[in-house]
């Protein structure tokens, strides 16, 4: 069983090393329609990156202590984020896309509010309830 592992992760090593970080490329096309907004999304992990997943990847022990707290417990909740990514990967880079380009938009946008009008709005957290929000 242990011969059929080593066996596996040889194997493992030998079709990695055949892949680049073009194998990896993200292209992904953004589209608002609304705000006539379109563009292509490209990310290619730089070599050192793509060296690194690589290794994560041969190397069992390896990928799982990249799920280790500092004191050497599972972090769990890592582990679900990387798998929730890996799962829904064109929904959450669209959705970091979308809230970019409304933030973008909202900094561009007379906040007329202030005294004079036409100043910028800054994209802050939300604030807080005023005493008319609350009637």
């Amino acid at each position: 069983m242990v011969a059929e592992s080593d066996k596996g992760a040889e194997i493992a090593k030998v079709e990695y090393s055949k892949l680049t970080p073009e194998s990896v490329e993200k292209k992904l096309n953004f589209n608002d329609e609304a705000n006539k907004i379109a563009f292509e999304f490209q990310y290619k992990p730089s070599q050192e990156q793509f060296t690194k997943a690589v290794e994560a990847t041969v190397d069992e022990r390896a990928f799982w202590k990249l799920f280790d707290t500092p004191d050497g417990t599972p972090d769990r909740a890592k582990f679900l984020r990387v798998i929730n990514f890996a799962m829904n990967e064109d929904a959450v880079l669209l959705e970091a896309m979308k809230q970019a380009k409304n933030a973008t938009i909202k900094a561009s946008l007379p906040d007329n509010s202030q005294a004079g009008g036409l100043v910028r709005q800054l994209v802050t957290a939300p604030p807080e309830e005023s005493e008319i929000d609350n009637k």
